[in-house]
């Protein structure tokens, strides 16, 4: 009887699990189409997100977070930071995103630490609703490149899917590709069948897309995954034969040159060979960082502000297509500086980490993805960026699963005795 009370005093509200699995079901089902469910006003989702993860929070609903130290400083550094870069423009302005969003990111990573913890069945749910989503969306990208108008259509000769930007459609076809790499596995033999064509569609929007940010965040977690998982020979060989079937595929279908087209074109305005391909060529990203710099240079400790009327450089509408960059230009020394701890402790705290024990090696690769998009991409406070980075750290930093001659039986009044949810890999 005692050791049950105890057992309840340490899960306050575990009821709380089933609602918020299908919460999540439904949220991550959204992001890949985010503007076109919820609209463009990042600060409404922020807030939307931070009051749920509030209310949860008063509800007991959280747990201690991996590296906790990132998020502690997160509450002290970014309001702080928030009301600095604010003197140069609006206090109340500045304040509203930096708090928003601080409150977002912080109540968010604990309340999914204790849903994966407590529920370890529903992070399945969650990758299952996201794969449905994003495949949805990439198929909306891939019939836009055969000409079918479908949602904002191509922007530039650039898929967009149902994402409204191709860098969106790119990144989270990245995600879902990872995904299913990390699930593979231990799937059944229809559920891979399914995971390929998974990774077929959104291989193909992904390419349609010509974000070359996105690609890069898919190469980049592919070498970390490979790496941790250690099947780098056994891999390349699989991925060459993907490649193959992938590439006579499209052929077949005359969607081969549409996607080419929209590389090579992709390539040509980045490089600055063509124009007339939006404002994220390299000239024009270049232009964004000489803006940034000259500020920071006259004002290093102060940003610009954090609300998006001061988000814009040279041209009062651009951004900075640099996650720490614009961090600092917008809101000064202090935010970045908290961002440039949150890259270290992916970079040592997880990704490193996976390499060295080989615990969820595509959920470490998933977030070294997402952190590598932002080096390139307009990143800074939007919630359908966040959320997938906040829940691959999650559970990226989650215990190995003990050995199956482990037989030992758990200490029922030991708060720690709980068997730690399988790793991303071991998920059916």
């Amino acid at each position: 009887m005692g050791a049950r009370s105890n057992r309840v005093r340490q899960a306050p509200n575990a009821w709380l699990g089933a609602p918020l699995t299908v919460f999540w079901s439904v949220l991550a089902l959204c992001i890949p189409a985010s503007r076109t469910v919820f609209g463009t006003d990042v600060l409404r989702q922020t807030l939307v997100l931070g009051a749920i993860g509030l209310v949860l929070a008063a509800l007991g609903y959280v747990a201690r977070p991996p590296h906790p130290g990132v998020w502690i400083a997160a509450v002290c550094l970014i309001p702080l930071a928030a009301v600095m870069s604010g003197t140069n423009s609006s206090i109340s302005a500045s304040v509203a995103v930096g708090v928003s969003a601080t409150v977002m990111i912080v109540t968010m990573v604990c309340v999914l630490t204790r849903l994966v913890r407590d529920r370890p069945q529903a992070l399945r749910h969650i990758l299952t609703w996201f794969l449905v989503g994003q495949t949805v969306s990439a198929a909306a990208g891939v019939l836009q490149l055969v000409g079918v108008s479908v949602g904002e259509g191509l922007v530039f000769g650039r898929a967009t899917g149902l994402a409204e930007h191709p860098n969106t459609l790119g990144l989270m076809a990245a995600i879902a590709i990872l995904v299913c790499l990390g699930v593979w596995r231990r799937s059944a033999d229809f559920t891979r069948l399914v995971l390929a064509g998974v990774i077929l569609v959104n291989g193909a929007a992904l390419v349609g897309t010509g974000s070359l940010s996105a690609m890069l965040a898919l190469a980049a977690g592919l070498a970390v995954g490979l790496l941790a998982a250690r099947k780098v020979i056994g891999t390349a060989v699989t991925g060459v034969l993907v490649l193959a079937l992938v590439g006579g595929a499209l052929a077949l279908a005359n969607v081969e040159q549409n996607l080419l087209d929209s590389v090579f074109t992709r390539v040509e305005v980045v490089t600055g060979q063509s124009s007339g391909g939006g404002a994220a060529s390299l000239e024009v990203r270049e232009l964004t960082y000489a803006w940034a710099w000259d500020w920071i240079n006259s004002s290093p400790f102060v940003g610009v502000g954090l609300d998006p009327r001061n988000a814009g450089t040279f041209d009062g509408v651009t951004v900075v297509h640099n996650y720490l960059l614009r961090g600092w230009y917008q809101g000064g020394i202090l935010y970045v500086a908290w961002l440039a701890l949150l890259s270290l402790t992916v970079v040592f705290g997880v990704v490193i980490a996976a390499l060295r024990r080989r615990a969820d090696p595509w959920a470490a690769a998933i977030t070294f993805g997402i952190l590598v998009f932002a080096f390139t991409a307009a990143f800074l406070n939007q919630p359908q960026y966040w959320m997938p980075l906040l829940l691959a750290i999650v559970c990226a930093s989650r215990a190995p699963t003990p050995p199956p001659d482990d037989t030992s039986p758990p200490d029922e009044d030991r708060a720690d005795s709980a068997t730690p949810p399988p790793p991303l890999t071991a998920q059916k």
